[in-house]
């Protein structure tokens, strides 16, 4: 063998290496791969809040929309989820957008 070609074999076994180690990571993640479209969920219908006007019935409707969301999810089952959904959302209104004050938050909470 000459150096050359010892170069691009240790260059392939380095990049199996991390395929594999990422392949690993991912598939040893403890979150589970839907967790991703509950956030999706959540930011899209954060996103109805925000786009709807201020103090409007529209408005009104989205925030409600997603209590009815979240408590649907629990209803059935989905613990982790409803948790995660709600979190999301409650950031994006609360911290984010400041659209929701806390008090108002916690009631909905509730």
């Amino acid at each position: 063998m000459t150096i050359g070609s010892m170069n691009i074999i240790t260059r392939v076994s380095a990049l199996i290496t991390v395929f594999v180690v990422t392949i690993g990571s991912i598939s040893c993640s403890r979150r589970p791969a839907h967790f991703a479209l509950v956030e999706d969920t959540a930011r899209r219908d954060v996103a109805k809040v925000v786009e709807a006007k201020e103090g409007s019935m529209e408005r009104e409707h989205a925030v409600l929309a997603i209590r009815v969301r979240e408590h649907a999810l629990r209803s059935n089952g989905h613990e982790a989820e409803a948790d995660l959904y709600y979190t999301t959302a409650h950031n994006l209104l609360v911290d984010t957008f400041n659209i929701i004050q806390e008090r108002m938050a916690a009631e909905v909470s509730n």
